[in-house]
């Protein structure tokens, strides 16, 4: 395995492999400490425990994406709750203020009423 991740295959090596089968069983599967000399299997097993293991880059970039979706849910409650606040105090205040109109509305009418009468009498 290169470090660009490409697999690599020595020709002579492998000629001489299929020519000599504990040589090829070595070629997959010989395990000797050094990752440059350990079999094709080997490595890649090696390399697939260090990105899926608990501490593998996988791993730790699903556990760093599962922080992020759980922050984002909360903040996302968060804003809910802010909004039905924001929502029900407008509420409130449009409510408040329907009343108030309806009352200018009804002591203008009376101020009206009260003025024509004045003049019809006077």
């Amino acid at each position: 395995m290169q470090s660009d991740g490409t697999l690599a295959i020595d020709q002579t090596k492998l000629g001489n492999a299929l020519n000599n089968l504990p040589e090829l069983q070595n070629l997959f599967s010989a395990d000797t400490g050094v990752s440059s000399s350990s079999g094709f299997m080997t490595r890649f097993n090696n390399l697939a425990n260090a990105a899926l293991g608990i501490d593998g880059s996988i791993t730790t970039r699903q556990q760093g994406l599962q922080t992020s979706i759980s922050s984002n849910e909360k903040r996302q409650a968060d804003m809910q709750t802010r909004l039905a606040q924001i929502q029900a105090n407008l509420t409130a205040q449009y409510s408040q203020l329907d009343t108030t109109m309806a009352s200018m509305t009804a002591l203008s009418t009376y101020v009206t009423q009260q003025f024509f009468n004045t003049s019809k009498t006077g």
